[in-house]
């Protein structure tokens, strides 16, 4: 299939005698997770300070606004390579609604057929165009670890990790901490920062039961450093250590503050295969803006 040329170009200004980069984008966002995703198989990653840009371009009020960006790598080999960018400007390995937005760019660009395999800093993953508005991520087999009770952890709660292409710790809500009136960001910090238990740091999701097939999920997100309205990976992961403690079954359907995610595997003696994240992913706007280079 033909690439079409819809990514960034040079251009310099004589008057200001600084050179600059008209840099197009598109604004996504799957169930409130919202995106900004820019062509980058010219390399503009290559002059300009990434952290910086990404840091500039999410701040809302100020800018575009995003919980993170995403850049179109390369597509070869039928293999389309995204790289993932947190709102805090540091690299992500992988972001499920991310990469649902992802799948629909590519695809409504003409570049990509209805089904993918996408490349991330996490090893690969299979993408399906369902419709116009709904994406499916296939993700690999995964193993639940149970991690040990959290000394300092308000009301001594139980803490469960996971690796969906990123590091996610899971807590239950009980009768006392309902979910919707819990102070959860602050919670949730002392687990995200706990160098004890997650080194590296960990997304940290809030979980109620609500039937055999329901679950309500609120994610603070490492990078974006604050509760999301939607978040895959974080969808995944509760569903899965939710099912391993028997309290729900597949499909799982997981509602957060953007909207529900359906999460669906087959589990058999604690491993989930055939994990599938299903959910919307929208275009917002495309646009172009300035950036000036050293």
């Amino acid at each position: 299939m033909k690439e079409q040329s819809t990514f960034s170009k040079k251009m310099l200004n004589v008057f200001l005698g600084v050179l600059s980069i008209e840099i197009y984008f598109t604004k996504m966002h799957g169930n409130g997770n919202d995106f900004i995703i820019i062509d980058n198989r010219i390399s503009i990653t290559e002059q300009i300070d990434v952290a910086k840009f990404v840091k500039t371009i999410c701040r809302r009020n100020f800018h575009i606004g995003a919980d993170g960006v995403i850049f179109l790598e390369r597509i070869t080999n039928g293999y389309v390579t995204m790289r993932y960018f947190n709102a805090d400007g540091s690299e992500g390995e992988m972001c499920g609604n991310g990469a649902r937005c992802f799948a629909k760019y590519v695809f409504d660009k003409g570049l990509v057929p209805k089904q993918m395999t996408l490349k991330t800093k996490s090893g690969l993953y299979g993408l399906t165009i369902i419709d116009d508005a709904t994406v499916e991520i296939t993700f690999p087999s995964y193993q639940v670890e149970e991690i040990k009770q959290i000394p300092d952890a308000a009301g001594g709660k139980i803490v469960y990790s996971v690796m969906v292409g990123v590091p996610h710790a899971v807590f239950f809500a009980d009768a006392i901490n309902k979910i919707a009136t819990f102070e959860y960001e602050n919670f949730a910090r002392k687990i995200r920062y706990n160098k004890g238990l997650f080194p590296n740091g960990t997304n940290v999701n809030m979980v109620e039961r609500i039937s055999a097939n329901r679950i309500y999920v609120r994610t603070y997100e490492r990078g974006v450093e604050r509760e999301t309205y939607a978040c895959g990976t974080g969808a995944i992961a509760s569903s899965i250590i939710a099912a391993s403690l028997k309290y729900v079954q597949p499909p799982v359907h997981v509602m957060m503050k953007g909207g529900e995610l359906v999460v669906s595997f087959r589990e058999q003696n604690g491993t989930f295969t055939n994990v599938k994240l299903t959910g919307r992913a929208e275009t917002v706007f495309e646009g172009r803006f300035h950036i000036e280079v050293d």
